[in-house]
């Protein structure tokens, strides 16, 4: 038996999953996926399939070819994506990590699949960042761009990117404004495209996020517990939003909470920092370079994240509306 789920809500993208690979696949597949039912692989749709390899007992998962290809894979690294790295082979992309499982990307054919070794509890961490950069690369041809962001949507229906690194605050600022009445998409991986309107989209991939234990009592022990944000707040889950700007967060306990306008340039360089395979693909990057200079010319700021404003969304939302009143007096001066 093999589980089809949507990953878009255009359904251009498709993970099929064969049983044997559920236990490895399920922590990756975004909670607002949706099942898809069989149908014919039209020319507008791209696929990531996850199947058992060899050493489980099941029949040949991958080309003939791919033992050769392997051999052959560039010494030369596309990129690194914690324990995978990537390779360009033959127009393809392979995908290799710590454990016997493996990945090929069939650019040119908008599908992917993935051979994952079911026998080795290795394979979780290897198929999470196959499944991301498999993803990631299949969305570019697609002229979508899968970034490490989370993303809140203000009251008047307007989402916010959250980039930067670990541990700069993106879950908890977006758990934060929620707490006071804002919407959110995801807190980790959202996908940006732009609409035939123009208009830039984002739609959010949420999973169960990691928040500090102390969260609720406005302390910080250090230690994360998983969190479905669904349990409290289902209701303000939105699949997709026009996007209304980027905040760059950054964690400076000794300073007051504030925001601040960036440079675009400071934008799109942390854009591309945190999901460095958006410039992988030569033949997508022209698409997906475009995409990003609107995105990240679209109200970027520096959002400073002090202990004042630790679990208190009211402070973070008032620096922002502040922010955003100085830039509007501003321009129209």
């Amino acid at each position: 038996m093999t589980e089809r789920v949507a990953l878009l809500q255009s359904g251009e993208l498709i993970l099929e999953v064969a049983d044997e690979c559920i236990p490895f696949v399920q922590p990756w597949i975004p909670l607002n996926a949706e099942e898809a039912g069989p149908s014919l692989r039209s020319g507008r749709q791209s696929f990531v399939a996850a199947i058992p390899s060899l050493r489980s007992g099941r029949q040949i998962t991958s080309r003939p070819e791919a033992t050769s290809r392997r051999a052959r894979t560039s010494s030369d690294p596309l990129l690194f994506l914690t324990t995978v790295t990537a390779f360009a082979v033959d127009g393809d992309v392979e995908l290799r990590g710590t454990s016997a499982s493996h990945a090929t990307i069939h650019l040119d054919e908008q599908n992917a699949e993935l051979s994952v070794d079911v026998n080795d509890v290795a394979s979780a961490n290897d198929v999470y960042s196959m499944l991301t950069l498999s993803a990631a690369f299949l969305l570019g041809r697609l002229k979508q761009a899968l970034m490490h962001a989370g993303a809140v949507v203000d009251p008047d229906g307007h989402a916010w990117l959250l980039v930067g690194d670990s541990h700069a605050g993106k879950t908890s600022t977006v758990v934060s404004l929620v707490n006071i009445g804002w919407s959110y998409l995801a807190d980790d991986q959202v996908v940006v495209s732009r609409a035939e309107s123009g208009e830039v989209m984002v739609e959010g991939w949420p999973r169960v996020a990691h928040l500090d234990e102390g969260y609720n009592s406005r302390s910080i022990t250090g230690t994360r517990a998983a969190v479905d944000l669904r349990q409290q707040h289902g209701a303000r889950l939105m699949r997709s939003a026009p996007l209304g700007g980027v905040l760059l967060p950054e964690v400076r306990a000794e300073q007051p909470t504030h925001a601040a306008p960036a440079h675009a340039a400071s934008a799109f360089g942390a854009l591309v920092r945190q999901s460095p395979w958006l410039m992988a693909d030569a033949k997508a990057a022209p698409a997906i370079a475009s995409l990003l200079t609107s995105v990240a010319a679209t109200r970027p700021h520096v959002l400073t994240l002090g202990t004042d404003g630790y679990a208190r969304g009211e402070v973070i939302a008032a620096s922002l509306d502040q922010a955003f009143r100085a830039a509007s007096l501003s321009r129209g001066s």
